[in-house]
C-alpha cells in the first residue's frame, strides 16, 4: 500500500497557520489489514521515548491489559526498560487516585531524561490527563504526546444506572437485557457497599462533567498557551461499534447506551470520549471498549487490532518527528 499523505487545510481563522488533517483512521485501517508500512527511519525516533501505559477501570481483574500493545512496541525495537504499565486503583475516587498517579508519574520518569509518551485507556485516560493538569510544568518539559483511548470524560450511563438510578428498568426491554441490567446493577452496588469500585462514583455524567469543568477552565480559550500545548500533544482516540457486532454481554450494554446516548463502544458513548475545546480527536475507530487494549481469549483478528493501534501511534510519532504535525 502506498503512503497515506497528510493533507493541509487552511484554518478558518484569518491569519492562522494551516492545520493538518491527520489520517489516523486510514492508517489504523491499513494496519489492521497489514498494509501499513513503517520504515526504519519512521520507527527509529520512537525508540528515544519512555512509554507509560495506564490501565482503566477494573484493571485488577483484567490480566494482560495492554499486553498486545506492549509486545508490538518491543517487536519494533523499543527497550523493555522504557516501557511501564501503571494500574490506578478502581477502588479510589479521582482526588485520591490522581494525587497518587501524579506522584507515581514523577517517580517513574525521574529515572530517565527521555521524553514520555502516555497511553491511557478508559478511566486510565482520564486519570492521565487529570494528573498532568496538576503539574503543567512537568507536562511541558517531559511529555511528547498523550494518547487517551476511549476515556469516559463525559461519564457513562452505566455509572448513572449503578450509582444514581432509582426508577425500574423499562419492561419493554428483551429479557436478557433486563436481566443483565439488573444483575450488573446489583453486583456493582454490592461492591460499592463493600468499599470496592468507588471510582464508579466519579464516572456518572454529572460527576464527570463537574470534575472537568473544575479542572480545565484555563484551557477552554483556544488562543491560550495551555490550549495550544494540549492541542499539540493530547490525542483523544475515540471508537464506537454497532451493538449487533459485539458479543454478549457487551452487545446488550451497547443497546442500552444507544437508547440513551447514541453511538457507543459498549461502555462509553462516542460523544463522551473527548473534551470539547481541547486536544485533537482521532477517530472514530470501529471497536468495542476493550478491543484495542485487552483480550484474554482473542482471535487473530482481535490481536491484530492491538498491534494496529500501536503501529498507528508509532506512525503519529513519526509524523511529529518529521514536522508533518505540530
Amino acid at each position: 500500500m502506498g503512503e497515506i499523505p497528510l493533507e493541509g487545510r487552511e484554518s478558518s481563522e484569518s491569519g492562522a497557520e494551516a492545520a493538518v488533517d491527520l489520517p489516523f483512521r486510514e492508517w489504523f485501517d491499513a494496519a489492521c489489514a497489514r498494509r501499513l508500512h513503517l520504515t526504519e527511519a519512521q520507527v527509529a525516533p520512537s525508540r528515544e521515548f519512555q512509554y507509560l501505559f495506564v490501565s482503566g477501570f477494573h484493571n485488577e481483574i483484567m490480566p494482560l491489559y495492554f499486553w498486545g500493545n506492549i509486545r508490538e512496541l518491543r517487536r519494533r525495537g523499543v527497550s523493555s526498560k522504557d516501557i511501564r504499565r501503571l494500574n490506578p486503583s478502581s477502588h479510589l475516587k479521582y482526588d485520591t487516585v490522581v494525587d497518587w498517579f501524579a506522584k507515581t508519574l514523577e517517580s517513574v520518569t525521574s529515572q530517565t531524561s527521555k521524553r514520555v509518551v502516555i497511553v491511557g485507556h478508559s478511566r486510565g485516560a482520564c486519570t492521565s490527563l487529570a494528573a498532568v493538569l496538576q503539574n503543567l510544568d512537568w507536562f511541558r518539559d517531559r511529555v511528547e504526546a498523550m494518547f487517551l483511548i476511549q476515556g469516559p470524560f463525559g461519564g457513562t450511563a452505566i455509572a448513572d444506572y449503578v450509582v444514581a438510578r432509582e426508577a425500574p428498568f423499562p419492561a419493554t426491554w428483551p429479557l436478557r437485557r433486563l436481566n443483565l441490567a439488573r444483575s450488573l446493577t446489583s453486583l456493582e452496588r454490592f461492591a460499592l457497599r463493600l468499599g470496592w469500585d468507588s471510582g464508579l462514583h466519579d464516572l456518572t455524567h454529572e460527576a464527570s462533567r463537574h470534575y472537568w469543568e473544575e479542572a480545565l477552565p484555563p484551557s477552554r480559550d483556544r488562543s491560550s498557551e495551555l490550549a495550544r500545548e494540549l492541542d499539540r500533544r493530547v490525542y483523544f482516540i475515540t471508537a464506537s461499534i454497532d451493538p449487533s457486532r459485539s458479543r454478549f454481554p457487551r452487545s446488550e450494554l451497547g443497546y442500552i447506551l444507544q437508547e440513551i446516548d447514541g453511538a457507543n463502544d459498549g461502555v462509553i458513548a462516542l460523544a463522551d470520549q473527548s473534551i470539547e475545546g481541547i486536544g485533537t480527536v482521532l477517530g472514530p475507530l470501529e471497536a468495542a471498549h476493550t478491543d484495542l487494549v485487552w483480550g484474554l481469549y482473542s482471535t487473530p483478528a482481535a490481536r491484530q487490532y492491538r498491534r494496529a493501534l500501536t503501529q498507528t501511534i508509532l506512525r503519529v510519532l513519526a509524523a511529529r518527528h518529521a514536522g508533518e504535525i505540530g
